[in-house]
């Protein structure tokens, strides 16, 4: 049945129960109830689901029937999952296919529950991928105006507003995208991609961060701020030193292993309050 009939049905169907001249808010009253009893529409409905200190927020979105320009239209919306980090610390999440992902304080990631063939994320905020590799099926982050395209990498993606997005690259090679743009751009590890107010520059950053006899608690600030845990000691730390030079995406177990190896602690991980514990080996 073409739109023209689609549009008589309905007419014929409203106006046999509104036979009686009305005032147009009358009117409008009568086709806004005509419309939720023919066409009910379906609430979204959300989960919530805990994750470390239980703050990720999951939602679906529903297919809806509106009415728009007298013409029937039905929006056939995919369900996403949207997935909220609305705390201070890094957060871990796992995706469907196992890759890895840190969301920074305040960012939002969200991807479509047929994941696992369209592996598209979109990002607001910033966040570090560790993606699990598949050749069959390449792993997209979109950002605002950017797409990175991967097949299995570590990088980071910091969304930093609507015409500023920046991509550094860690291991393995990612293809980039812009809106508008003909041009791809592949970067290399140690390089960071930088797309800001239309302009689009390739810069390098240092693949490791180095410790050199330096205050520990400068190191306990570093790893707060880019693993989100806190290291808690169980002695004065203010005159100790440390030399230590890191991966700057060394995972956090690695780096918690060593420091208690130099200062002859044992320690104790909790994702309850983000902190890791050290004790003095007896």
């Amino acid at each position: 049945m073409n739109e023209e009939k689609i549009d008589k049905k309905i007419k014929e169907s409203w106006e046999a129960r509104n036979s009686n001249p009305t005032s147009d808010g009358q009117k409008e009253a009568s086709w806004k109830k005509f419309q939720a009893e023919k066409f009910p529409q379906q609430k979204p409905k959300k989960w919530y689901y805990g994750i470390a200190a239980s703050f990720l927020v999951i939602a679906a979105t529903l297919t809806g029937v509106f009415f728009q320009k007298n013409k029937l239209a039905t929006t056939n919306t995919s369900a996403y999952q949207i997935i909220e980090n609305p705390t201070t610390q890094i957060k871990t999440i796992f995706l469907p296919d196992s890759s890895k992902v840190n969301l920074a304080a305040n960012a939002q990631l969200s991807f479509p529950e047929n994941f696992k063939t369209h592996r598209n994320v979109e990002l607001k905020g910033e966040a570090v991928f560790e993606v699990k590799k598949d050749s069959a099926h390449p792993f997209k982050v979109k950002s605002q105006f950017t797409t990175t395209r991967v097949l299995g990498t570590i990088f980071k993606v910091k969304n930093l507003s609507a015409k500023h997005t920046e991509v550094n690259l860690y291991e393995g090679s990612v293809q980039l995208q812009v809106e508008g743009r003909d041009k791809n751009w592949i970067i290399a590890p140690g390089e960071v991609f930088v797309f800001k107010n239309d302009a689009i520059d390739i810069e390098s950053f240092e693949l490791f961060k180095e410790f050199e006899e330096a205050p520990l608690k400068d190191f306990v600030t570093y790893i707060q701020k880019n693993y989100g845990f806190e290291l808690v000691f169980p002695d004065d730390i203010s005159n100790k030193k440390i030399t230590l030079k890191l991966n700057r995406q060394e995972p956090l177990e690695h780096i918690v292993a060593i420091v208690a190896q130099l200062y002859q602690y044992s320690y104790q991980k909790s994702n309850t309050d983000q902190k890791i514990y050290f004790a003095i080996n007896n």
